[in-house]
């Protein structure tokens, strides 16, 4: 963003569409924010200051902390590199390598080659941005993208996910494995007291 590039190790839990839980760790390997999101709210926690949010999961509310305005079904099929959450989307056109989609008040340009490759989403509000999924590995007899992409150029923010291992769990999900654990004398803070136009998390 803005010319800055920062680079961290991440873990990534998922139940694709409900549930994500997402740990961000600085070069020593050390918890600098933990987040967890479902389809009705985002928990952001600060780790070392020990402040956290609390916020429905709105497009706005995505936009200003993960920097991508997008409906959190579909944020939660996006990062699990499964594209978006395609039942609920309707079919506009056809297009020699891929579709037109929209699902009010988004629209998107999906584009195919041998699987998913490139989802182009224009926002109510907001510019054009980009999902792109590259280099598909067999891991447990499934194609996973290891690199995902996502871009949103008027706000010059880039974020590259690299995947270096990928590892089904067989035990049932439940809220409580997605959930972030607050310490003892956490702070509730207000998004939109915080906000000032950069998103949180690539602050």
């Amino acid at each position: 963003m803005s010319g800055k590039k920062v680079r961290s190790h991440f873990n990534l839990l998922l139940e694709p569409g409900s549930n994500a839980y997402l740990e961000i760790l600085n070069p020593a390997k050390q918890l600098t924010y933990a987040v967890s999101l479902n389809r009705e709210e985002i928990l952001f926690l600060w780790a070392q200051d020990q402040n956290y949010l609390r916020e429905s999961s709105t497009p706005e509310n995505l936009n200003a902390i993960t920097g991508l305005p997008v409906l959190p079904d579909d944020l939660l099929f996006l990062v699990a590199g499964q594209g978006l959450n395609f039942a609920e989307w309707n079919m506009e056109a056809e297009r020699k390598d891929g579709w037109n989609l929209s699902r009010s008040p988004f629209l998107v340009e999906l584009t195919m080659k041998e699987e998913l490759s490139r989802i182009v989403i224009t926002s109510p509000g907001a510019d054009r941005w980009t999902a792109g999924y590259d280099r598909y590995r067999l891991w447990n007899n499934r194609l996973v993208p290891a690199q995902i992409r996502f871009e949103v150029p008027t706000r010059r923010i880039a974020i590259d996910l690299e995947i270096d291992k990928w590892i089904p769990r067989d035990e049932p999900a439940s809220q409580d494995l997605f959930a972030v654990k607050l310490p003892d004398h956490a702070q509730r803070l207000s998004l939109w007291d915080i906000y000032h136009g950069k998103p949180l998390l690539l602050q």
